[in-house]
């Protein structure tokens, strides 16, 4: 009963191998195809990295043309208020000219009608005429050439003083219509280089995206690879295991036959060793009477011999030699066959009991390797225990102490923000003279950590991990978001409290989330 159970076992045991090795064959199969993915993914995050950054400089180049763009624009404004204040000057001057013409017209006028009133109502040689003597008449020429020169003179001057005045203003004019022209330039090609920033700016984000969901993809893909080794590690491990139970069932199998054989053979070999022994003990007990035989013919041979001499010496003659009884040998048993078959059996016992120790030695020696194996196992595993209880004890004491760190650095960046409170605000300022709302958040960074986050908000908005705005704490950034691209950014200081250059004509000042202008979302700053 006990070998059918042994053999019945065997077959599940071999039948439960067969089936693990058919499950197990496609898992390594499939188990190549990670790292092809994995390489694929790399590829795919290489091309996407190479094109995010070749958007960024185009980016870069944008945002250098819009403060190109600004600066001649701020310039244009500057002649242009210059302009205005010149002509505003002409215009006070043409009201002075205007008012001396008037004043001239006045007088021109007045000369008119007192030589009218002299004269009558004569031409000026009527009134020269009718001069009553010589210096009379002098004196009229006199008042009527003086009279014309200054009439003449005054005219002129009007009228070169007149086309002075019109000159300036139309030059002025026409100066300040072109750069108005080239003003309003400035503004179509701004707006043109706002539209493709937003363009780039999108195709930036999206990048981004692609990126970090290509970079979830290929660590998904080697965690799946890690789960499927281990899973083949674990297969493996149970393979070995089934296939050492196989053998040990086997072994144990063999083990019971040759354990049936060598009791079978001892029963034979000693029941020879007792046929053996009372041959020899016959043998001996013949050899024995033999010997004793021998000694009492000697002793009679003796004895008759010795009686004969005495017969002799009474008679005087001599003895004749007495007869001996011939003495019976008794034939030894024959016992060379039976040692012959006794070296025989004892070989061939030896032989199998040699084949039986051999047998049981390897199993023995099976046994003991399965079980150095499963020792290493365990040994193995608990270094590996230790290990990553080890990992982890430093994993949380370098987390605890980067922890520390962060919080000392926080409070460092939140000083040095608040010295800027009150800096006036200027579009495009990434300096303390004056700042924008990215230029300030840009600048601190740079200044507390020597890192640069990016100079405006799409950049910024992809410098960490987006976090939800209850989330924030103090060093984080509030962004706010018109559901497409970003455009203002603060600096969270706690408690919902933020630091933030606001507009123009507003510093640099505290402010609190609120319902009425809340943030879109919150970002961690990758330090």
């Amino acid at each position: 009963m006990k070998k059918s159970s042994n053999k019945n076992l065997f077959k599940t045991l071999f039948t439960s191998a067969a089936a693990l090795t058919a499950v197990a064959s496609p898992i390594v199969a499939s188990a190549q195809d990670y790292d092809t993915m994995i390489n694929d993914t790399q590829a795919q995050i290489d091309n996407l990295s190479a094109e995010q950054s070749s958007v960024y400089t185009e980016l870069q180049n944008a945002y250098a043309q819009i403060e190109a763009l600004k600066a001649q624009a701020d310039e244009l404004l500057n002649d242009i208020d210059a302009d205005d204040a010149k002509l505003e000057d002409l215009n006070q001057e043409i009201k002075t000219l205007e008012e001396v013409i008037e004043k001239r017209q006045a007088l021109l006028a007045k000369q008119a009608r007192k030589v009218q009133v002299s004269a009558g109502t004569s031409n000026y040689l009527n009134y020269v005429a009718s001069s009553k003597s010589v210096s009379d008449l002098v004196g009229r020429v006199d008042v009527v050439n003086r009279l014309v020169e200054a009439n003449k003179d005054m005219i002129s001057a009007q009228k070169e003083d007149k086309e002075a005045v019109e000159s300036k203003k139309s030059e002025t004019q026409a100066t300040k219509a072109e750069k108005v022209a080239k003003m309003d330039e400035l503004e179509g090609l701004k707006a043109d280089l706002a539209t493709q920033t937003a363009n780039k700016e999108a195709a930036y984000n999206q990048l981004t995206n692609d990126l970090n969901l290509a970079a979830d993809q290929k660590q998904a893909l080697i965690n799946e690879k890690a789960a499927y080794e281990e899973q083949l590690r674990i297969e493996a491990a149970n393979q070995a295991a089934l296939e050492a139970s196989v053998a040990a069932a086997a072994q144990a199998d063999s083990q019971a036959e040759l354990d049936a054989q060598y009791q079978a053979a001892l029963a034979q070999a000693e029941a020879q060793d007792a046929a053996i022994q009372e041959a020899q003990a016959q043998a001996e007990q013949a050899q024995a009477e033999q010997a004793a035989a021998e000694q009492a013919a000697q002793e009679a041979e003796a004895a008759a011999a010795e009686a004969q001499a005495q017969a002799d010496a009474a008679a005087g003659q001599p003895a004749a030699p007495a007869e001996v009884a011939p003495v019976e040998e008794v034939p030894a048993e024959e016992v060379a066959p039976a040692e012959t078959d006794q070296t025989v059996t004892e070989e061939q016992v030896q032989a199998d009991a040699a084949a039986q120790e051999a047998a049981a030695a390897e199993a023995q020696a099976a046994v003991e390797a399965q079980a150095q194996a499963d020792a290493a196992a365990q040994q193995a595993a608990a270094d590996q225990a230790a290990a990553e209880a080890q990992a982890k004890r430093e994993a949380a004491n370098a987390a605890a102490e980067a922890a520390q760190a962060a919080s000392a650095n926080v409070n460092t960046l939140i000083a040095n923000a608040e010295k800027y409170i009150g800096t006036p605000y200027v579009w495009g300022g990434k300096s303390p003279s004056g700042f924008d709302c990215s230029g300030f958040v840009q600048y601190v960074f740079k200044e507390t950590y020597g890192i640069d986050i990016g100079g405006w908000t799409g950049a910024q908005q992809n410098s960490g991990t987006q976090i939800p705005v209850s989330e924030a704490q103090a060093g984080d950034l509030y962004f706010w978001s018109d559901g497409g691209s970003t455009y203002h950014v603060a600096l969270a200081t706690g408690n919902g409290n933020y630091l933030h250059a606001v507009d123009f004509g507003t510093p640099l000042k505290y402010s609190q989330v609120n319902s009425y202008f809340a943030p879109s979302f919150a970002l961690r700053v990758n330090k």
